[in-house]
């Protein structure tokens, strides 16, 4: 049997127990008892990992004390490939915009008024012509005195990209999207569409709606992503006038749709985290399938009002909840049962997204977002929290948003390694936080 060292407070404990300690000692808190035994549950979660994995390296932050920033090269923002050319991805392009469709979408642009300030963060996608107009009438205000004119206008010259790189959709244009009214873009991105307009001056605008678009309508279901564009142009002509500034948010002048091709992820990082619970053989060894590193895995992203979360995967059987609070805990975040498995081959269920509001420092990396899963019970719960301590075992690691987590019971070493246990590597400092898991054997 393992024999282990009392802590004092472990110690202490006991000793209240016994009706033969002194009465002098104060009667020992239900708070001490499950400092005590989240101590315990700690050394002994460390001694395993440490014969799983080995000693780790003195200075191993577990990806906390690396860059916060994600890097990912588009280059120019990415080629425009034509329905006509041979790289055009036929397979898996989207079916064409329905009559229904284009109706209901124009309907919904034309109703409900709003602009965007970013769109989607994908780098691989079709877009498809829906609805435009060129050559429409648009009222000129002049902004000096508020006189009013009627001028035509046109967009043209559509551009998406990331808000600094834009690539042109050459032949592309309001009236029908070009000779297929479809493009993909590869390598590229979604966040900000732009256009120029005939009248006015010769910059570009960027005033876009991005919606996600649901209904029925004439027994056709509609649901997918659009990006309305609102015409807009300024010039100087005795005065500013300017075109469309009265419905300058009605984003309806010129419709996309926006489907994803193969999408990837955004975040500042991906968190990995093990709720503690280990098993261990007659002969004292521990199964290294415990540490699958699965049992809440989740994306992060801070913002100004706190930090975004994503949900992927609750490998863990025990409560496990963010930020110290109850109404972020994993299972019934997914929707399911306190004891089940998402996402890590037992039961799937799509992301959850959410944001949490508080101050968090993006300089931490992810490790101010408190994670605690519950060793006590529903009515006594004794919360205990996965810390990542540098050179210290660590109860939650920080990789990149292209990690592929393990499956239920699957050992991190052998899900990583042919003729080399890569993340007992990792724990040694042979490999950088975000590059272990993507090695060549």
């Amino acid at each position: 049997m393992k024999k282990y060292l009392m802590t004092g407070m472990a110690a202490l404990a006991m000793c209240a127990a016994f009706t033969s300690c002194s009465k002098d000692i104060e009667q020992v808190t239900q708070e001490q008892i499950n400092e005590a035994n989240a101590q315990k549950i700690l050394m002994d979660y460390e001694n395993a990992f440490i014969k799983a994995f080995g000693q780790p390296a003195a200075n191993q932050h577990w990806g906390f004390g690396a860059s916060a920033t994600r890097s990912i090269t588009r280059g120019e923002c990415g080629d425009c490939i034509k329905k006509d050319f041979n790289d055009f991805p036929k397979a898996t392009e989207p079916a064409a915009i329905t009559d229904k469709e284009r109706k209901y979408v124009k309907w919904w642009f034309e109703t409900y008024p709003g602009l965007s300030e970013k769109g989607l963060d994908i780098q691989d996608f079709y877009l498809q012509h829906v609805w435009g107009e060129a050559n429409k009438n648009y009222n000129v205000i002049k902004k000096e005195d508020g006189s009013t004119e009627v001028n035509s206008a046109t967009m043209d010259y559509l551009v998406v990209g990331d808000g600094t790189n834009y690539t042109h959709i050459l032949d592309f244009n309001s009236n029908s999207g070009g000779t297929w009214g479809i493009v993909y873009m590869k390598n590229s991105s979604a966040l900000s569409f732009g256009f120029h307009s005939t009248w006015g001056d010769d910059r570009l605008y960027h005033n876009f709606k991005l919606a996600h678009i649901v209904g029925d309508y004439e027994g056709e279901h509609i649901d997918g992503w659009y990006v309305g564009l609102a015409m807009y142009g300024q010039k100087w002509d005795n005065g500013t006038k300017e075109l469309n500034v009265d419905k300058k948010t009605y984003a309806d002048d010129w419709i996309l749709k926006v489907v994803p091709g193969e999408s990837i992820p955004s975040g500042d990082g991906r968190i990995i985290a093990e709720d503690l619970n280990l098993t261990e053989d007659v002969n004292g060894t521990v199964h290294k399938g415990d540490f699958d590193f699965n049992d809440v895995v989740f994306d992060y992203t801070y913002t100004s009002t706190g930090v975004d979360i994503t949900l992927r995967a609750a490998g863990g059987t025990l409560p496990l909840r963010l930020d110290g609070n109850d109404n972020y805990e994993v299972h019934k975040l997914f929707g399911v049962g306190p004891r089940d498995m998402v996402n890590t081959g037992i039961k799937s269920v799509p992301p959850v997204s959410f944001s949490i509001t508080g101050n968090f420092d993006s300089s931490k990396n992810g490790n101010d977002i408190k994670i605690e899963v519950n060793k006590g019970t529903e009515a006594n719960p004794n919360w205990v929290e996965l810390k990542a301590e540098q050179g210290r075992a660590p109860g939650k690691v920080r990789v990149d948003i292209d990690y592929n987590w393990c499956a239920e019971r699957q050992d991190i070493d052998d899900k990583y390694s042919a003729s080399h246990d890569r993340f007992s590597e990792y724990v040694r400092g042979q490999w950088a936080w975000n590059t272990w898991y993507n090695q060549a054997d």
